[in-house]
This record gives structure tokens, C-alpha cells and sequence, in this order.
């Protein structure tokens, strides 16, 4: 009996090495919630300060930070949507806000912005 808890706990042990090893958690992360591209600039601004106000982290997009693109509203908006959406979405948050963003399964992580994402 033993032996199949030590088989077992082995199992386990090499499936969680073989999604990790190769350090792309991502494989269990999408989706990350970005800006849709056809939103407007002036629709995207009214959900950012939103999302900015209503517990999404918004510091690593204002200047000086690891996600700040100046004159890229989308870029910045997509890093606090994103980190909004991860937060609320195991408790049946969506990614929506005012048909501004929309759910990507590629990772737009770029640089030393790193965009989270919670396994599922």
C-alpha cells in the first residue's frame, strides 16, 4: 500500500516538473484580458480609471514604471485590465469593461512588464 502513495506522490511530482521546468507557466495561464484594438482611445481612458480606482494595481503603468508606453493607452490600459481580470475572475469577474477589452490567450507580457496570470 505504501508503495502505491510513494508511485502516486512520484507521479505528481514529475507532471508538476514536466509543465514547470521549462519556466513557461503559461502553458496553464490564458487568458489574460487586454484592450480590444477597435476600442476607442476616449472609451478605453473612461474604464482605465475606472479599473485604476476599483482595486486594479495601476502603478507599474504610470511613468517610470515597468509597463508605462507613452502615447499607448492600450498597451498601459491592457496591463490594469489584465490585473483586474486575474483578481475577480474566480469569483465570475469578466473581462469586458464596457466593450473595451476582450480575453487573448497569448501572453502580452513584453519586457520587464509582466503581465500576471492565475492557472486554472
Amino acid at each position: 500500500m505504501a508503495c502505491a502513495s510513494a508511485i502516486t506522490l512520484f507521479s505528481c511530482l514529475l507532471l508538476f516538473f514536466l509543465l514547470f521546468a521549462d519556466g513557461e507557466q503559461t502553458k496553464l495561464c490564458p487568458p489574460w484580458c487586454v484592450s480590444r484594438l477597435d476600442a476607442s482611445n476616449e472609451r478605453i481612458k473612461i474604464s482605465l480609471d475606472w479599473i485604476c480606482k476599483n482595486g486594479a494595481d495601476c502603478g507599474p503603468i504610470s511613468p517610470g514604471g515597468p509597463c508605462y508606453v507613452q502615447g499607448d493607452i492600450k498597451a498601459m490600459a491592457s496591463y490594469a485590465f489584465n490585473y483586474y481580470f486575474q483578481m475577480t475572475r474566480v469569483s465570475g469577474g469578466f473581462c469586458d469593461y464596457g466593450e473595451v477589452a476582450v480575453l487573448s490567450t497569448k501572453d502580452p507580457s513584453h519586457g520587464a512588464c509582466k503581465f500576471t496570470c492565475t492557472p486554472y
